[in-house]
């Protein structure tokens, strides 16, 4: 893609079988980042998961398309699957089970990538379950 300069400052992208952190104090972008990298890897052949804490799909296609990120083809070709777990984020019924649920979802592993929008906010719960005092 012409307007695509990310993919060059990378070294050509990112090994298979990365894992890929992004971090950044809230409002810092990572969001847009995630987005773009989405967007870019199915321009360029792959398929991708996305899994949000932040958007309802009719929230992430209005924002794709804000960025002039046109997914629909992605969409209608199974491309791109979106999940919302806005309902897990429920700070009165705290899901401590779910890294067993991702795990154990095989159809988020089909696709050649997968992006968690902010994973802190769905494990916070699992990962302090077996804190010892």
């Amino acid at each position: 893609m012409q307007r695509d300069e990310l993919n060059r400052k990378l070294g050509g992208g990112f090994p298979p079988g990365s894992i890929i952190m992004i971090e950044g104090g809230g409002g810092s972008g990572k969001s847009t980042v995630c987005q773009r990298l989405a967007y870019g890897l199915m321009e360029n052949g792959s398929s991708v998961t996305y899994i949000s804490t932040q958007l309802t799909t009719k929230g992430f296609i209005n924002q794709m398309y804000s960025l002039n990120y046109k997914i629909a083809s992605f969409l209608l070709k199974k491309k791109l699957l979106y999940i919302p777990v806005l309902s897990l984020m429920d700070p009165t019924r705290p899901r401590l089970d779910f890294i067993e649920r991702l795990r154990s979802g095989e159809e988020l592993f089909k696709n050649d990538v997968i992006i968690i929008d902010t994973i802190s906010s769905l494990i916070k719960h699992s990962v302090n379950i077996e804190k010892k005092p």
